[in-house]
Parts: C-alpha cells; structure tokens; sequence
C-alpha cells in the first residue's frame, strides 16, 4: 500500500512527538526503508529515539511495508502551504505575505493550486 508522506510523519508526531517524527526524516530522507520490527535500522532508530511502545504502535501499523521518506523540506513546504490555505479567507492575503514572507503572487499560485487539485479531486 503506497502511503504519503504526509502521512507517514503526521503519524509519527501522532505517536513520538514532533522532536522524534522531524529527526527520523532527517536521518531517512529520500530513502526507502523496511518496517521490520528492530530488525530494520529505521526501526532501531525510531526505537533509540523514543521508547518500545513507539516502536510496537509503529510496526504494528506499518509491518512489512517498504516506506519512501520523503524530503523534509518538501514535507515542510506542503505543510506550510496547507496552514496558508487554512488561513486564506479571500481578504487577507497583505496579512499572509507579511506573516509568511513570500509575494503575493506565490501566495495567489499556493490559493489557486489548492483549489484546482480540490476541484479536480471532486470530478
């Protein structure tokens, strides 16, 4: 089963903490890894960093599977530009720009992405 890598992190934080799911994907981004309970070194970090619990919960949900650790910049960027959408309201892009440092005309491409993939979703 192919997960995002959305996903894969929001889980993390979910059962480890920001701290942990943040240094995991630092130390595995862009590469493949095995659930293989503490027998893969993705598993042996993930259990180095938290506890046995954490590491049960994990494999239990992603036993066996092979994981794609995507970049934590890309992970980073995707989350900031659904917080920016969160905070879109039509008339607050001035506020947006100066909170986020970017241009208007990013953030407008960040709005109008969003829409577009969310009409093409409902098709």
């Amino acid at each position: 089963m192919a997960r995002k890598t959305k996903d894969l992190y929001n889980y993390l934080v979910r059962i480890a903490g920001t701290k942990v799911a943040l240094e995991m994907f630092r130390r595995f981004q862009g590469e493949m890894v095995s659930v293989w309970y503490e027998k893969s070194d993705f598993c042996k970090v993930l259990k180095s960093l938290s506890n046995d619990d954490t590491l049960k919960e994990f494999t239990k949900e992603y036993h066996s599977e092979q994981l794609y650790i995507g970049k934590v910049d890309h992970l980073l960027l995707e989350i900031r530009n659904e917080e920016i959408i969160r905070k879109y309201d039509g008339t607050n892009i001035k506020d947006l720009v100066r909170e986020y440092k970017l241009s208007e005309a990013r953030l407008g491409q960040i709005v109008k992405n969003k829409k577009r993939n969310f009409k093409n979703m409902s098709k």
